[in-house]
């Protein structure tokens, strides 16, 4: 059980249609013969089951909805006080309820509201220990945009030594027909790489034949 892989499934489930999330969990359950549900529980514990299983039973949101004045200033209230106490289960449990498009406009709020000009993702990460840490920044990273997000995952698993060949290779198969061209372009931005030149400088063989092919 890998906490980086299923919090990764986990978010590819936040920004994919129902249909998608559903596929997912029935894959799942076709593989291990029980559902992504029952494993998370026994497998974690805590504020980082609670993140899980939130993403998980995430339901669907009109993303292009703005939320209310009402509601942005309730949203922001709420996670102030629960960054101030360290209530990291509330603030799962408040980030796991919201669409992409609300938690977008929560970090907005929070940097300008916070005087010294702290960025939510900052503030979570000062109260927060490894892996949650990471589910945190993952989905607050995919709220604000996505490529971006799968441009960091891209680059965290070329980076450093050896190559993170599974992650490397969900991107590139997932997107290749979807969204590679904006992924690629947001990789750059990011790195002042090209990807196809990473790729091609840390794989081998047909696997670097068949990589290079998707990214092209």
């Amino acid at each position: 059980f890998n906490l980086v892989e299923t919090c990764d499934l986990m978010l590819e489930a936040v920004v994919s249609t129902q249909s998608t999330g559903r596929a997912i969990k029935s894959y799942y359950f076709s593989l291990y013969d029980e559902t992504l549900k029952e494993r998370i529980e026994d497998e974690t514990t805590g504020d980082l089951e609670t993140f899980l299983v939130g993403v998980l039973e995430r339901p669907s949101f009109d993303e292009s909805a703005e939320p209310s004045a009402q509601t942005a200033t309730s949203d922001l209230e709420k996670m102030k006080l629960y960054v101030q106490e360290k209530r990291i289960g509330d603030i799962a449990t408040l980030l796991t309820g919201m669409s992409l498009r609300r938690i977008s406009v929560l970090q907005g709020s929070y940097y300008r509201d916070s005087g010294n000009e702290v960025e939510l993702v900052t503030a979570l990460s000062d109260i927060t220990g490894h892996h949650i840490r990471d589910c945190f920044t993952s989905l607050l990273l995919v709220s604000r945009n996505y490529n971006y997000y799968v441009a960091h995952e891209l680059n965290a698993s070329l980076e450093g030594r050896g190559t993170d060949e599974g992650t490397l290779t969900r991107i590139i198969v997932t997107r290749a027909d979807k969204d590679l061209v904006q992924i690629k372009n947001s990789y750059t931005q990011l790195t002042d790489r090209e990807l196809k030149k990473d790729v091609h400088d840390d794989t081998s063989g047909d696997y670097r034949k068949t990589l290079l092919a998707l990214i092209n």
